[in-house]
């Protein structure tokens, strides 16, 4: 299961290299097993699993429609492209905003994963380089946060003149970060000068344009 969304991540930097894949999406795993399968999964195995699909579907949307700008360019008026089915798993058919939106936001309630699903953009969290597992997902989640907060490209902190440009993602789900979302990233920050402007009442805040470009090199 893990080994071809392994090998999906190795090249999905490198959108140019679709010939290795012929149409990727249709050899996901999950697509053509039942739902009884997954009784037995802990909640970690399920929210690591939701994830990965996410993020591969993802990949596997971009190398169909190869060469494109954004994502933002797949789709049309009607749909975007988190509307389309293209997500194949037990045996159903879904959309990206299925898995984001009606499972793993309301039915794991981690705002964690923020950082874990990727939507092919440079402003989205960085696509990892290994796939989430139920047995590591707590250390996964942790590092992926703390990674997306300290890169500079995403949320840039002025400790001098107390202020911050967060993402757009702090604004757009700012209520899945609990109690705020200033006191839920304390913890992740990993510089002492950052946690410390967090804690800090008068800090002022602004969200940074989001780049919706495609994230290749």
């Amino acid at each position: 299961m893990n080994q071809l969304y392994l090998t999906l991540i190795v090249t999905s930097l490198n959108y140019s290299s679709k010939m290795f894949f012929p149409k990727a999406h249709t050899a996901l795993w999950g697509a053509g097993h039942s739902r009884k399968e997954s009784e037995g999964w802990s909640k970690n195995d399920h929210m690591a699993f939701y994830i990965n699909a996410y993020n591969a579907y993802t990949i596997a949307l971009i190398l169909d429609h190869y060469p494109v700008k954004s994502i933002k360019d797949i789709g049309g008026v009607l749909k975007s492209p988190w509307d389309l089915e293209i997500v194949h798993l037990f045996k159903e058919n879904h959309t990206l905003n299925w898995i984001e939106h009606e499972v793993l936001r309301p039915v794991f309630k981690d705002a964690r994963v923020h950082a874990a699903v990727n939507c092919a953009s440079k402003s989205c969290s960085k696509l990892q380089s290994q796939a989430f597992s139920g047995d590591k997902l707590g250390d996964q989640l942790d590092s992926a946060l703390k990674e997306f907060l300290a890169d500079a490209s995403k949320n840039q902190f002025d400790i001098q003149n107390k202020s911050v440009k967060f993402s757009k993602i702090f604004k757009w789900y700012g209520d899945d970060f609990k109690p705020s979302v200033l006191q839920f990233l304390v913890s992740f920050a990993t510089h002492d000068d950052v946690k410390k402007i967090l804690k800090d009442k008068d800090l002022r805040i602004e969200y940074l344009d989001y780049d919706w470009s495609l994230n290749e090199e």
